[in-house]
């Protein structure tokens, strides 16, 4: 059947994306780092793909012809993507995460071999030119998105992934294609003892919970 932007929720690609301006943000790991949170029985360096048992996210590949890594440079977007999500949507006051949430994860600093800045299309700029819209970031169908990643992918072969404003947090993020190799920058830190965790969690006021207190049941 064919997609079409009606029933997907958002744009699709055009065909002639290659010849379009994409806006591109240069990260350097050496000035700004960016964080994984991972379950701490597993490495950071995950590119997620379906036939790997991956979840399917926003700008994986639709087709699984590429793995995508996500991270991001803000710790609340990295809270917000990879913990939080939408549990505190529609609840009453206080806000509060069980204890696990943070017990069995790590946090990792990541970095590249390539030796130079990533090389991101950057999404947060004007991309109207492109035929997209915020839709591509803010739809809860990621076949639309999927296709996006896909086109960008194959049409800017020089880039190494996308720079983005996550969904959960409206923090800048970033999906990298596999053709860019991260690595683990030092080892991963338990989240719960992680250095920001105190702050985060004070200014949005939100409070740990034992795993066996009567909110859950």
């Amino acid at each position: 059947m064919q997609l079409t932007a009606e029933a997907l929720g958002c744009p699709l690609p055009p065909d002639d994306l290659a010849a379009r301006a994409m806006p591109v943000r240069q990260l350097d790991l050496a000035v700004t780092p960016i964080w994984r949170i991972h379950r701490a029985i597993y490495g950071p360096i995950h590119y997620n793909r379906r036939a790997t048992g991956g979840h399917p996210y926003r700008f994986d590949a639709p087709n699984d012809e590429f793995g995508v890594l996500y991270a991001s440079p803000s710790f609340a977007g990295c809270m917000a993507e990879a913990v939080i999500r939408d549990r505190f949507q529609g609840h009453r006051l206080p806000l509060l995460l069980d204890e696990e949430e943070l017990t069995q994860r790590s946090i990792s600093e990541l970095g590249t071999t390539l030796g130079r800045p990533l090389q991101l299309a950057d999404l947060t700029q004007p991309h109207f030119h492109l035929g997209m819209d915020n839709r591509v970031m803010s739809t809860d169908d990621y076949r639309g998105p999927n296709l996006w990643s896909r086109a960008i992918h194959d049409a800017f072969p020089a880039l190494d992934g996308l720079y983005f404003k996550s969904r959960f947090a409206n923090e800048e993020s970033v999906a990298i294609f596999d053709r860019a190799p991260m690595v683990a920058r030092g080892g991963p830190v338990p989240l719960a003892r992680f250095h920001l965790l105190a702050g985060f969690l004070d200014a949005y006021n939100i409070g740990i919970a034992p795993p066996t207190d009567a909110w859950m049941e």
